[in-house]
């Protein structure tokens, strides 16, 4: 039960959980921690995660250039505007030229990739799998944690602000601490799918190192 376990959250070993990498994190055994993430929506025009409905977390690709490099950047610098951090995501999706991308996305891109125009104009698409959500008699009937593929954690959404952020408890009812990775070469980046597939997937591109006062907005469109 949670209630049995300790929660670390704001003390010491939650400042420690991402010590030594921003995109590993370190739970520590018979504990829960409470983690604010930035995001993003990855469904362009779908409708925007809501906290009243379940989700299972997987691990997500996004078919569009410089994926990996793009989201690693975003995980080691959180501070990135939301909306830049948003925008450009959608825009790569759709497999532009590298001169329909305006000077900030140019210069962002050349930052982290010195042959970024090469890079966007002879990428090929990928076929990546899709979320097609569960069917509704499927849906449990309470919202519950649900397991982080390849580790003994479980962990639940509790509160969305939007596209932009997120908040996570994570439970660890094991006797070992266990590594929650935020970014995998393959198969991709740590996601909150809903069982609703007409909603957007969250993907967590960074750690909030600022827990702040619950927030939720539902039902907006992305």
């Amino acid at each position: 039960m949670e209630e049995n376990l300790k929660d670390i959250t704001g003390q010491i070993e939650n400042f420690e959980i991402f010590k030594t990498d921003p995109l590993s994190a370190y739970i520590p055994p018979f504990s829960k921690v409470t983690i604010d993430f930035f995001t993003f929506c990855m469904d362009e025009g779908k409708v925007a995660p809501a906290i009243d409905e379940p989700y299972i977390f997987s691990y997500e690709m996004l078919d569009m250039p410089l994926y990996f490099k793009v989201i690693q950047f975003f995980n080691r610098h959180p501070d990135i505007d939301k909306d830049f951090r948003q925008n450009l995501i959608w825009k790569l999706c759709k497999k532009p030229k590298f001169n329909e991308l305006n000077k900030e996305e140019q210069d962002f891109l050349f930052q982290i990739d010195e042959y970024a125009d090469g890079e966007v104009d002879n990428y090929e698409s990928k076929n990546y799998r899709i979320w097609k959500g569960y069917p509704k008699e499927k849906w449990p009937e309470k919202i519950v944690a649900q397991e982080i593929p390849e580790t003994e954690l479980k962990a639940k959404l509790v509160h969305i602000n939007g596209f932009s952020e997120a908040r996570v408890e994570f439970y660890n009812y094991s006797d070992k601490t266990q590594k929650l990775i935020l970014l995998k070469i393959n198969p991709g980046i740590l996601s909150a799918n809903p069982f609703n597939n007409t909603r957007q997937r969250l993907s967590f591109c960074g750690r909030n190192k600022f827990i702040k006062g619950p927030t939720a907005v539902i039902g907006v469109r992305g």
